[in-house]
């Protein structure tokens, strides 16, 4: 199972990509969680955590109005069996015109092919250590 949940985030990240946030949604299980609460800022108006696909699409909604343009872009996936560890590489303009590159992690665990819970760290030492890795 763990190659399928692997594919399954590659998927969720180019539904993202490409601004299919409905697609994105229907990979999270309907009581799942988002805790963003773990990146350095959290801009003003989001919350520490989102519940739900309710609560995922209005972070989704939330996060992309703050970008011109936005990606992220798996630079590594590690298979965990029920969890995957996403190295990111986030690039952006934002709606200042500022241009972002920076590291992103998640950790995400999945049940019976669907995320049950996302969290996202600023740096791969703190996303590797959650899941009892080493950097």
């Amino acid at each position: 199972m763990s190659q399928e949940n692997v594919d399954l985030v590659l998927r969720a990240y180019e539904a993202w990509n490409r601004g299919d946030i409905d697609a994105v949604v229907q990979f999270a299980t309907p009581d799942g969680e988002y805790r963003p609460a773990s990146l350095a800022v959290i801009p003003p108006g989001m919350d520490a955590a989102y519940f739900g696909r309710e609560g995922f699409a209005r972070f989704a909604r939330e996060f992309v109005g703050l970008w011109d343009q936005f990606s992220i872009e798996p630079e590594q996936v590690i298979d965990r069996g029920d969890q995957v560890v996403a190295l990111l590489r986030l690039r952006g303009v934002g709606r200042g015109g500022v241009a972002v590159e920076a590291p992103i992690c998640h950790v995400i665990t999945l049940r019976d092919g669907l995320c049950v819970r996302l969290d996202s760290y600023p740096d791969r030492q703190k996303a590797l250590e959650a899941v009892g890795l080493e950097a």
